[in-house]
């Protein structure tokens, strides 16, 4: 059947309600003959948000080939390449700039690829453009947090993680980075927190909502001794040291110390590795 306004309509619907799948499937059963362009930019959106990042670049790039200069496929295409870590996110990026220098967006996104790419100079360097251009944009607040998330100053992080959360609770890239700072300044509770209210916001996303469950299980309070050591010394290490111990205990010919050591080894393993499991499954329950 043919692409109909009726059918965008339906799809821009999708993207605009958050279900990017539903927008794929009703472009899927239209042909692109009518207004193709048009469906090649929704297709690559809603596959970014899919996070199908080389169908979204296949797609932008099936745009581009009908219209060259589009802004929207530009970035939908320089955002694909720059999450896949191509080395071509760099042209297409300077690509969408020299179509719309003044596009915050395009470099508070172009920011982040290069704060991924530890290129943090010229991260600022578009932190600086954008900021100039929209200065109270949520974008340029978030590629400020995350720079300073890489510059190690988890206390300007979460001012800017924060900072957005006043203004929209449920972000959940500013609640991602601020659990994320709060768990590296030892705030287990806080960054259990944030990461329980981000899977919250996205209840389809089952990997994050496993890491909510496993940060909620490290934020018990029966847990803060192993969560205090392991921060200290790695588990490999732990086990490595335990081994060690036990072995040498055992050497030594004491066979009531060697019995006592192999015990507290063996706890110290079970109290690491299993009570978190059980502590997950009883967060797991309680969300049901």
């Amino acid at each position: 059947m043919p692409a109909t306004g009726s059918s965008f309509v339906r799809a821009e619907h999708y993207l605009d309600v958050g279900n990017p799948q539903a927008c794929v499937d009703v472009l899927d059963e239209v042909a692109f003959d009518q207004d193709p362009v048009r469906a090649f930019e929704l297709r690559s959106l809603a596959l970014l948000r899919l996070e199908r990042h080389d169908d979204a670049l296949e797609a932008a790039h099936q745009g581009l080939r009908l219209d060259p200069e589009n802004a929207a496929l530009m970035f939908y295409a320089a955002q694909a390449a720059g999450r896949l870590g191509r080395p071509d996110a760099d042209d297409l990026f300077a690509a969408v700039l020299r179509v719309a220098p003044g596009d915050a967006v395009t470099r508070c996104a172009y920011g982040l690829y290069l704060t991924a790419e530890a290129r943090l100079p010229e991260a600022i360097e578009q932190l600086e453009a954008a900021r100039d251009l929209e200065p109270s944009s949520n974008d340029v607040t978030l590629l400020e947090g995350r720079i300073a998330f890489h510059r190690g100053d988890w206390s300007t992080c979460r001012t800017c993680a924060q900072a957005v959360l006043a203004e929209d609770p449920e972000n959940v890239e500013a609640l991602l980075l601020d659990g994320a700072a709060a768990d590296e300044q030892g705030d287990i509770a806080g960054a259990a927190r944030r990461i329980s209210q981000a899977a919250a916001a996205t209840p389809d996303d089952r990997a994050l909502t496993g890491v909510a469950h496993e940060t909620q299980a490290q934020a018990h309070w029966i847990m803060r001794p192993f969560v205090l050591v392991t921060r200290v010394v790695p588990w490999w290490l732990q086990m490595v040291a335990m081994f060690l111990t036990v072995r040498g205990v055992q050497l030594s010919g004491s066979e009531r110390a060697f019995t006592i050591v192999l015990l507290l080894a063996l706890a110290w393993g079970l109290y690491g590795l299993g009570v978190p499991g059980l502590l997950e499954r009883r967060s797991m329950r309680g969300r049901r």
